[in-house]
């Protein structure tokens, strides 16, 4: 597993959901692809709201784009995760804990293959004060 990871401004989260949303995240990326797993964190600055953006990125067999809004439901799984095991409740937990923030979860495929699942974590204005 590779780690690139930005600083961060100090701001307000619940450390055992977001340590859960992350393990689940990676969990998935390493059951998916089994190695070259990258979490990256960066900060990103719109001129309406800075984000904290989480990125967990894997070069397994990607999505289908036409499951990508069924994979956060409890206990459904997309085709490719049919042969492997798991409940199909890691993503719904990763929607749920990202809501419960303010935070929007993304399932994006790679170019040259793999997936990325994108955390965008609203932070304060005054963050960077």
């Amino acid at each position: 597993m590779r780690l690139c990871l930005e600083p961060v401004p100090l701001f307000s989260f619940r450390r055992l959901s977001v340590k859960r949303l992350l393990a689940n995240l990676v969990e998935n990326a390493v059951r998916h692809a089994g190695c070259g797993v990258e979490v990256i964190s960066a900060v990103t600055r719109n001129a309406a709201q800075p984000y904290l953006v989480i990125s967990v990125l894997d070069r397994g067999p990607g999505i289908d784009p036409t499951d990508v809004d069924s994979l956060f439901v409890p206990f459904i799984r997309g085709d490719r995760a049919r042969s492997t095991k798991g409940t199909g409740l890691g993503l719904a937990i990763v929607k749920r804990i990202a809501d419960s923030h303010g935070a929007t979860v993304q399932l994006l495929n790679r170019e040259g293959g793999g997936m990325e699942a994108r955390v965008n974590f609203p932070l304060p204005q005054d963050s960077f004060s």
